[in-house]
């Protein structure tokens, strides 16, 4: 006899047991257990999914040394509104138009200057009601002021300009260090600023632009949260406005609770007053930096992105009058994680994007991933890296925003170190078709001993059994199931190790 396999009887040998098929078995191809007991074979199928890819180069919008930055799409137009705080022109507030043509940024000839005194957090946001104008608050001027300004851009590419109206008092407190500003998007020219106030205080106020003007007329701040008492808001740098039910969230980490992840929501009445419903507290800690953001077809539903000490998660806030509830947190990130963004709402229902700087074996990383929301569900798709990491603290003060008029279309903003430039890189989420696997590591349980229709009770050789039915075997070779059921000689998507072949047609099955 040539081998062992002249031993035993055709199709299968040792250890077997029978099984109902749950479709069609093809002859000698592995199978999976399912949890009634059937078996089923492996195979793919195709399955739609979003992901999230670079797209264009990096562009810089300045040479200057940068902390801080935040970028605003306007929706009507192909430009964007980025600021920063210039650390390399004595911390002054600065802005730039880029405007977006396919893939590619180019930015307006001119940087703007639009506070001379030092600007601490600046954050920006695009009027969705009047193409062109835009406001800035920021968080620390001298003076102990908080202060903002209105501003409006004309043409594209390198002749975009920028005009600006005088600098208004948002607030007059003590400079905060964690703002968070969205615009009413029922209302033309009315916005809300949330922010963390005097001793801890939670604090907004409303703004109201006239029409086509640059003059601001804010209203009374509302403290949400007392001072010197819990919760001590901390990281309230993001709001979300939804347009349907005519409210705002804020999500923000309770200082005087382990930071646990707290959101509140807020209503503007008619004479723009700000009223607040009850906090919803969690028992997720040590939060850092978080974004909320929503897409304005899911109704009372929004995406809360939050770094923790090490990993990162985002989930689901739904809202209900004045309180949210949390859904279940997916993670996105395992290692150290900072600067955490989140995007919704450019015609991409139920998906959304997210942006963070992971440090990886001792290198920052810009990296993007998908998410998709399923009622309170959420789940987070393909991670793509869009920028190598240089392993000297590079990049930092992330900041990024979807393309409202073009589906799926994202921006993102940082500081790279090793450039020494704030620069821009285009994203894109794609709907497309991948391939999946039924396989798992741990549901391979054999092959079948010939071919057996839906229904039928097949026998399947099992761990220790030996599939008597392959083709052109290495004998000694070890061998893997593939993600169609085939055998291959190196893992597929699934790393499950097949058996090792003892003929040409014979595979010692190792299965589970």
């Amino acid at each position: 006899m040539s081998n062992l396999s002249d031993l035993l009887p055709a199709g299968g040998g040792g250890l077997t047991a029978e099984f109902v098929a749950s479709g069609t078995l093809p002859n000698g191809q592995a199978v999976i257990l399912n949890s009634n007991g059937t078996v089923t074979a492996v195979a793919t199928s195709a399955q739609t999914v979003p992901i999230a890819v670079p797209t264009g180069s990096v562009t810089a919008f300045t040479s200057d040394t940068l902390t801080y930055s935040d970028v605003s799409w306007d929706g009507s137009t192909g430009h964007f509104v980025i600021v920063w705080k210039d650390s390399a022109n004595s911390n002054y507030g600065t802005a730039r138009i880029g405007t977006v043509a396919g893939n590619v940024i180019t930015f307006s000839s001119t940087t703007y200057v639009f506070n001379s005194e030092r600007t601490n957090a600046p954050t920006v946001e695009v009027d969705p009601n009047t193409p062109g104008k835009f406001v800035i608050v920021w968080g620390y001027s001298t003076g102990s002021q908080f202060k903002g300004i209105v501003g409006n851009y004309t043409g594209t590419g390198t002749s975009a300009s920028m005009t600006f109206g005088s600098v208004f008092l948002v607030a007059n407190i003590d400079p905060p260090d964690y703002v968070a500003l969205a615009y009413d998007k029922n209302t033309a020219g009315r916005f809300v600023v949330m922010f963390q106030g005097p001793t801890n205080a939670g604090q907004g106020v409303c703004g109201n632009i006239a029409s086509s003007a640059t003059t601001v007329t804010m209203g009374s701040v509302v403290t949400w949260a007392s001072q010197g008492s819990a919760p001590h808001p901390k990281y309230v740098m993001s709001i979300y406005y939804d347009k349907t039910a005519d409210k705002f969230i804020t999500p923000f980490g309770d200082g005087a609770n382990s930071n646990a992840l707290n959101a509140i929501v807020g209503t503007i009445s008619s004479t723009d007053t700000l009223t607040f419903g009850t906090r919803t507290t969690s028992s997720i800690t040590n939060t850092g930096l978080m974004e909320i953001a929503g897409d304005p077809l899911r109704t009372n539903s929004s995406v809360i992105a939050y770094a923790q000490s090490g990993p990162a998660s985002a989930l689901v806030a739904t809202l209900s009058g004045t309180t949210v509830s949390f859904g279940t947190p997916a993670a996105f990130s395992a290692t150290g994680t900072y600067r955490v963004t989140a995007m919704m709402g450019s015609g991409t229902q139920d998906i959304g994007g997210l942006m963070w700087v992971e440090l990886i074996g001792g290198s920052n990383y810009v990296r993007a991933s998908t998410f998709t929301v399923s009622g309170a569900s959420l789940s987070i798709g393909t991670t793509y890296n869009m920028t190598a990491g240089d392993g000297s603290g590079s990049p930092n003060y992330l900041s990024s925003d979807f393309n409202p008029a073009q589906s799926g279309q994202f921006v993102g903003a940082y500081y790279d170190a090793v450039l020494t430039d704030g620069v821009t890189q285009l994203g894109q989420l794609l709907v497309g078709s991948q391939q999946t696997t039924n396989l798992t590591t741990t549901n391979f349980v054999g092959m079948p001993d010939a071919a057996y229709s839906s229904g039928a009770t097949a026998t399947v050789a099992l761990q220790g059994g030996i599939s008597l039915n392959q083709t052109s075997l290495t004998i000694g070779s070890t061998y893997f199931v593939q993600d169609n059921g085939t055998l291959g000689t190196s893992a597929g998507t699934v790393n499950v190790e097949a058996g090792r072949a003892i003929s040409a047609t014979s595979l010692l099955i190792k299965g589970i």
